[in-house]
């Protein structure tokens, strides 16, 4: 990891130590599993005080915005719910774009499956502060149970999140994560366009696309199919990335909402530029 994130991280983690509002912060992901490469982004879960906890989550992008030269996206997953939110930040440091993925967990409500998950396997070692020893007696709780729901705005963000992701996958020639993700682009971009072609209620996606949508959208949505070349799949995934930007502006058009453009030119950008297209 380049030093210009590392230490944009501990400045972020510098200003929460000294808010009364954060009780501790500790590694997740990768990094808590010893299994970081250069490609790799930090994951992190700030344990919030319970009265304070939506006032963090609202905010949290203020603070990101200070160890940044531009914030150019947050990403909130689906799973957010008062116990748990999952934030990632896409932001500059100069000419280079870099990604936290930020767990705030709630201090008392913190039973749910999703928001357990974030801390039955902590270690000791992946704390990186701990306040009057919160994070420690929250590792002694042992939960249990919540749910989601997304629209045009979301699906927008969560496809250029994703696009952003398989960056470091192709670096790494990581063909199983690839494969992963490249069905969540795909999966976004039927989901995004059946909002204005879905004209039945049953059926999986199949029988939705082959019902829905015209045969150039059908089209568009082939590109997705893998190829085991390297070479070619991360052309074609730009080509469908620029495809599903055409459709997200002109539906974003018809229904009179704003179109993050700044993400997607910064995105594509970066994609172009770190796989040499």
């Amino acid at each position: 990891m380049k030093k210009a994130y590392l230490d944009s991280f501990y400045n972020l983690v510098e200003m929460l130590k000294q808010d009364k509002r954060c009780l501790g912060v500790w590694y997740f992901g990768s990094v808590a599993r010893g299994l970081e490469d250069e490609y790799s982004d930090i994951d992190a879960v700030f344990l919030i005080d319970d009265q304070y906890f939506e006032q963090v989550c609202e905010e949290f992008s203020s603070f990101i915005q200070k160890i940044c030269d531009e914030l150019i996206l947050v990403w909130p997953e689906g799973f957010n719910c008062d116990e748990l939110k999952n934030f990632q930040y896409i932001y500059k440091i100069g000419n280079d774009l870099y990604a936290l993925d930020i767990f705030l967990l709630n201090s008392q409500k913190n039973d749910s499956w999703i928001a357990r998950a974030h801390y039955t396997a902590l270690k000791p070692q992946d704390i990186i502060f701990s306040k009057d020893r919160a994070v420690e007696k929250i590792i002694q709780k042992a939960p249990s149970g919540s749910t989601l729901s997304f629209g045009i705005s979301y699906l927008i963000k969560t496809y250029f999140t994703h696009l952003n992701m398989i960056i470091k996958y192709f670096l790494r020639k990581d063909y199983f994560k690839l494969k992963k993700n490249i069905d969540v682009l795909y999966n976004i971009h039927i989901e995004l366009l059946l909002t204005k072609y879905d004209k039945i209620v049953w059926g999986d996606y199949c029988n939705k696309i082959n019902q829905c949508l015209p045969p150039k959208l059908q089209q568009r949505l082939k590109n997705y199919l893998p190829f085991s070349d390297l070479k070619i799949l991360k052309k074609q995934i730009l080509d469908c990335a620029l495809c599903f930007a055409e459709d997200a502006q002109k539906i974003c058009a018809e229904r009179n909402m704003a179109y993050p453009i700044r993400a997607e030119t910064v995105i594509v950008n970066e994609y172009k530029k770190q796989l040499g297209l």
